[in-house]
């Protein structure tokens, strides 16, 4: 699976954007669907705990862009299941996220909100 240039390009402007506080301990890309479309966005929780799925709602960062629409045709028509595959299979080639605002993180995970976690590491 072929990188996905507009998530990468979003990392990047994420990596540039005013750094979140160093007590931030996991970072969540959330994934929900819109109208036609879906929406991939981030936090940083200053709070993780691998069983439980909560942390995710203790936002202590919020990155400027926090969100982005995944319309392009790489998208279009895909199931949720397959979005998140996609998504996961990404990040976890990424090297944005061996850098930066990441490298301190205890964990990094994806899901939809509706939907459990995957942790990416």
């Amino acid at each position: 699976m072929s990188l996905s240039p507009e998530i990468d390009n979003w990392l990047v402007k994420i990596q540039n954007s005013p750094q979140p506080p160093t007590e931030i301990l996991a970072y969540y890309f959330g994934l929900f669907e819109a109208k036609g479309f879906y929406v991939l966005y981030l936090i940083g929780s200053f709070e993780f705990d691998a069983d439980d799925d909560d942390w995710k709602y203790e936002i202590g960062y919020e990155p400027t862009p926090k969100y982005l629409h995944l319309q392009g045709p790489d998208w279009k028509g895909l199931k949720p299941s397959a979005v998140l595959e996609k998504v996961l299979a990404h990040l976890k080639q990424s090297a944005q996220l061996s850098t930066g605002v990441f490298t301190k993180a205890e964990a990094i995970a994806v899901g939809f909100d509706d939907g459990d976690l995957v942790i990416v590491r």
